[in-house]
């Protein structure tokens, strides 16, 4: 993924991709991202965090 955005190639995907209409990319990715493990216990952790609540 990384390698997408340094050399342009995500960015010319997401731009073509909404050019022409669809987003079924980018909400397939968005949910994949969301369910991840590491995302899940983030959420976890900064419910623990008092001092982020406001």
């Amino acid at each position: 993924m990384l390698g997408e955005i340094q050399d342009g190639t995500f960015a010319s995907e997401f731009i073509q991709e909404f050019k022409a209409g669809g987003k079924a990319k980018f909400l397939a990715s968005r949910n994949m991202e969301a369910n991840h493990p590491l995302n899940k216990v983030g959420d976890e952790l900064r419910e623990m965090m008092s001092w982020l609540k406001k």
